[in-house]
């Protein structure tokens, strides 16, 4: 489920509804200042499972970009990515079906050519679940997807993503590592969805998963003298063997010759 608010004050809900039991539709809803709806949009899937949103984003122009997981025949969950117009016309719908049966985003982001990303988890082929990457442009048009499969080739999950003025794109996600425990894992993509330029990871001093759940590029520091988007802020969680979960935040310096 998710919430956004257009400059305007009007605001979007997606979530899931139940029309058809026993499965549930993905519902989007646009309500006005003062609590009215305006309208309600549909996205049902062809297997009549479960739909279910995970989020959804507004841009400048009032447009709003639904995202979450549809249930298709054949192909079970796939990640399902939809642009309306700010009077709610479907502008366009786009699938990403991975190479196993379960495809379901986590987090989605703006790039500034106005194109937008989804990561999320998707089953691989000889693999547990991937971390799935695909760019959609602003029409809609699939123009880069990646998978990253971790070293321990267990599940590997993407939870957050952020694009830099470059657009350059940051993934954060958890991956399975040589302890067998969720590692916290960041990968940097090109513009143009470049295999990884770098990643890098980072283990629980404790039994457990480290998780990042937000990403942030710095604007530069207070007196304005370094380079936009240069460093890297990522907030989560992970495991102490003193504390249990604790609060993690990194501020990761980020080389501007790599992007």
């Amino acid at each position: 489920m998710g919430v956004a608010v257009v400059a305007e004050g009007c605001c979007f809900v997606a979530g899931k509804a139940t029309f058809e039991p026993p499965g549930t539709d993905i519902v989007l809803l646009k309500y006005a200042t003062d609590g009215d709806l305006l309208w309600e949009r549909v996205i049902a899937g062809a297997g009549r499972g479960n739909d279910i949103a995970v989020g959804v984003l507004t841009d400048a122009a009032g447009r709003s970009y639904l995202y979450g997981t549809q249930y298709n025949r054949g192909a079970s969950f796939d990640y399902v990515t939809a642009c309306f117009s700010p009077d709610g016309e479907e502008l366009w719908r786009r699938n990403a079906d991975g190479s196993g049966s379960v495809d379901v985003p986590q987090a989605a982001c703006f790039t500034p050519d106005g194109g937008i990303c989804v990561t999320g988890q998707s089953t691989g082929k000889g693999s547990s679940f991937d971390i799935l990457t695909v760019k959609y442009s602003a029409q809609g048009e699939a123009l880069w997807a990646r998978r990253y499969d971790g070293p321990g080739n267990g599940a590997d999950r993407g939870w957050c993503v952020a694009s830099g003025p470059d657009g350059v794109v940051f993934v954060g996600g958890t991956s399975i590592g040589n302890t067998g425990h969720p590692d916290m894992l960041i990968a940097c993509y090109g513009p143009g969805g470049d295999s990884a330029l770098w990643t890098y990871r980072r283990a629980s001093a404790g039994p457990g998963e480290t998780r990042p759940v937000a990403l942030g590029l710095a604007q530069g520091d207070s007196t304005g003298s370094e380079p936009l988007g240069n460093r890297l802020l990522v907030g989560g969680f992970t495991m102490s063997p003193e504390s249990g979960s604790d609060f993690l935040l990194l501020w990761m310096e980020l080389d501007v010759s790599d992007r």
